[in-house]
């Protein structure tokens, strides 16, 4: 299944998830999670989640599960294997887990 977008719903609960500054889905915003360190790979997400804790991750994990949507883990952006860029998912950036 092919999604372009999320609707209004699903973005409020993923917020709900992950917090208000845990969430991105403008492009402006998302434009630093969408390509890689080298600037070899681009991409377009459907929105970027920042989850802050553990208990966040476990959140948006159970969340995204009974919504069915897959997520795509991003850790350190590098594009070393271009598995962290995608257009039809949102992505799930490590940068503000504090353990």
């Amino acid at each position: 299944m092919t999604i372009r977008s999320l609707s209004p719903e699903i973005l409020d609960a993923l917020e709900g998830a992950v917090g208000r500054n845990g969430l991105t889905a403008e492009p402006v915003g998302m434009a630093k999670y969408l390509g890689d360190w080298a600037g070899d790979y681009r991409g377009g997400a459907l929105a970027v989640l920042r989850p802050g804790s553990v208990a966040d991750v476990q959140a948006l994990m159970r969340l995204c599960c009974e919504l069915r949507l897959s997520v795509i883990p991003q850790g350190g952006n590098t594009g070393l294997v271009s598995g962290a860029i995608d257009t039809d998912a949102p992505v799930w950036s490590s940068s503000a887990s504090n353990g």
